[in-house]
C-alpha cells in the first residue's frame, strides 16, 4: 500500500486503515518537503503500525521509485484539493488501484472520464476493499486514460487552444 498525505488528512487515513485492521505493508513517501513533518509522520506510522510501516525518506531513481508503487497495487492520496494530479494519472496507468477523498476534486473528474477510482470515505470499509484491481479494470484504465491524457491529444488540444496553424 502506497501512502501519500498530508498531516491531518494522514491521521484520518492511519485510523482508517488501524480501525480496519490493516496488515499489508505500508510505504509512504517522505522525501519531499519539510523534514520535520516527515519526522512526526514516520514516528505515528512506526508506533502506530510497527514494522509494516515504511517511510521512504530519501530521493530514488524514478525507475526504483516507479517499481515500489507498483510493487504496492493501492495507493491512498487523502487530499482536500486538487494536487498530484500527474502522480495519481501514473498510478492509475501503472494499474493501480486508487483511492482518494471525496473531498477532491480529481476524484469527481477522473469519475467522469470513466476511470475505476476509489472514495476513502464510501470505498474503503474493509480489509477486502484493499485487493489489487483485476486485469480488465487496469486496462478499462489505461484506455480511459489514452483517450484524455495521450500526448497526441494534450498537443492537439494546446494547438487549439493557441490557435496554431500547421
Amino acid at each position: 500500500m502506497f501512502l501519500n498525505v498530508s498531516l491531518l488528512s494522514f491521521l484520518e487515513v492511519f485510523e482508517i486503515l488501524k480501525r480496519l485492521e490493516v496488515n499489508n505493508e505500508m510505504v509512504c513517501p517522505l522525501n519531499y518537503g519539510d523534514y520535520n513533518y516527515a519526522e512526526v509522520i514516520s514516528k505515528i506510522g512506526a508506533d502506530t503500525f510497527g514494522y509494516k510501516f515504511f517511510a521512504l525518506n530519501q530521493f530514488l531513481p524514478f525507475e526504483e521509485y516507479n517499481k515500489i508503487q507498483i510493487d504496492c497495487g493501492i495507493v491512498i492520496m487523502n487530499h482536500y484539493r486538487q494536487q498530484a494530479c500527474g502522480n495519481i494519472i501514473a498510478a492509475l496507468n501503472m494499474g493501480c488501484k486508487v483511492f482518494l477523498s471525496h473531498k477532491s476534486p480529481l476524484l469527481k473528474h477522473f469519475k467522469n472520464l470513466g476511470i475505476n477510482i476509489y472514495c476513502i470515505e464510501t470505498d474503503l470499509n474493509s480489509v477486502n476493499d484493499l485487493q489489487i484491481l483485476e486485469n480488465e479494470i487496469i486496462t478499462a484504465n489505461r484506455a480511459a486514460l489514452k483517450k484524455y491524457y495521450d500526448r497526441s491529444v494534450i498537443i492537439e488540444a494546446l494547438k487549439k487552444s493557441f490557435s496554431i496553424k500547421q
